[in-house]
């Protein structure tokens, strides 16, 4: 089956009445012809015939060329092939507009639900994230502050000897000589400073190295300084809890946002720090310590220990600073255990209120001796036993 489909119908028309003209005329001419010629003639007018006739075709031809315009032709056959490609194309724009939506929708899933360990996708648990701690009332005691950390591309350096003259300049604490080093390596990265304060951060940028740049990181703060160094602790310079409550409650600070909040007063604690550094200076001691408790619930309201460091900088403190006197010194009891010994006498019946012990003489024990650090040398009740704190009363 085919179809002609022809843009101009009128010349279409003209062209067949043309032709059935040529044709009439050519066949009156050979009628009147045929019985006058020999068959030898008649052969050659014929050819003649179909000689001339030719260039009459030939002109309708020409004209139609000429009079005519353009045909398309669609066969049949042809008909498949477009539908099958119809299809192809509607094929491709579906699984297209498939691949999109499952896209904008694992995209709205990130944005906005959680994921398979209940954290929410935009949440800050990342990285070096750690939770802030807070003292009963809320005040901050430790959070996290953004730093800038300066590193270098070994391979991107012009200069490793100017570029390390530079840096010390600004930053005196490096070592020319090392950093010279560590600057003509063949490594690609080589950390310079870590935690620069903002004043180094612009000096540092206002050099404009070549193969010099800074990484944010976070760092731990504590805005109280010195006062819960102890009790809190310090983490490393990759934020890891190394001490005190950091290192206690590390896994807590990292993997929950919620403020770790504790027990201790600020307030509390400024009153016993003062005190206890009084005490230090009255009767130059090398060390003190203090703890205040919660008689009714036993919690801790304040523990301090001196002398105490600055836990943004452990490492510039001496040993003997970071040592926690309140829960790492070992002491004897002394006189504390009088509170145990006359109530244990009491309780078990065989002395009262109103009895006493003579404290004239020391006690002698196998090799040792037993006396009073202030001694009465009289008789002494069991309340004046304890008051005085008479070591020779309690033995008796």
């Amino acid at each position: 089956m085919s179809a002609t489909i022809c843009q101009n119908g009128h010349n279409s028309m003209k062209l067949d009445a043309m032709r059935r003209h040529y044709g009439a005329q050519h066949h009156a001419e050979d009628q009147l012809n045929k019985p006058q010629l020999l068959p030898q003639r008649a052969s050659a007018q014929a050819k003649s015939a179909n000689v001339q006739a030719k260039p009459a075709i030939s002109g309708i031809a020409d004209f139609a060329g000429q009079k005519t315009l353009s045909c398309h032709r669609i066969d049949g056959t042809d008909r498949p092939a477009l539908q099958r490609a119809r299809k192809r194309l509607m094929l491709a724009g579906t699984a297209f507009a498939c691949a999109m939506a499952i896209i904008a929708g694992r995209l709205v899933d990130v944005a906005l639900t959680k994921n398979a360990e209940g954290n929410h996708i935009a949440s800050p648990l990342h990285g070096d994230f750690r939770a802030d701690i807070v003292d009963r009332n809320g005040v901050l005691m430790a959070t996290q502050v953004q730093t800038a950390s300066l590193f270098a591309d070994p391979a991107k350096v012009l200069d490793p000897a100017d570029t390390a003259a530079q840096l010390v300049r600004v930053l005196p604490d490096l070592n020319a000589e090392r950093l010279t080093k560590r600057l003509s390596s063949d490594g690609r990265f080589t950390w310079i400073k870590r935690h620069l304060t903002p004043e180094q951060h612009a000096a540092v940028h206002r050099l404009g190295l070549p193969g010099i740049d800074t990484r944010e990181e976070t760092r731990r703060f504590y805005p109280q300084g010195n006062s819960f160094s102890h009790l809190l602790g310090f983490t490393s310079i990759d934020n890891e809890g190394l001490a005190g409550i950091e290192q206690e409650f590390d896994t807590r600070l990292t993997s929950e946002s919620e403020p770790l909040k504790l027990s201790v007063d600020t307030r509390v604690q400024d009153i016993l720090r003062r005190k206890l550094g009084d005490a230090m200076l009255k009767h130059q001691a090398v060390g003190a310590t203090g703890l205040v408790m919660d008689v009714r619930t036993g919690e801790v309201v304040a523990m301090a220990s001196l002398p105490d460091y600055d836990p943004m900088r452990p490492a510039e403190a001496p040993a003997d600073h970071r040592f926690n006197r309140a829960v790492q010194g070992v002491y004897e009891l002394g006189s504390t255990f009088k509170i145990f010994t006359s109530a244990m006498a009491l309780d078990s019946g065989r002395v009262t209120m109103r009895d006493g012990v003579d404290t004239t003489d020391p006690i002698r024990v196998g090799r040792f001796t037993i006396s009073d650090f202030h001694p009465q040398s009289r008789w002494l009740s069991v309340p004046e036993i304890f008051m005085y704190s008479s070591n020779i009363g309690t033995a008796r």
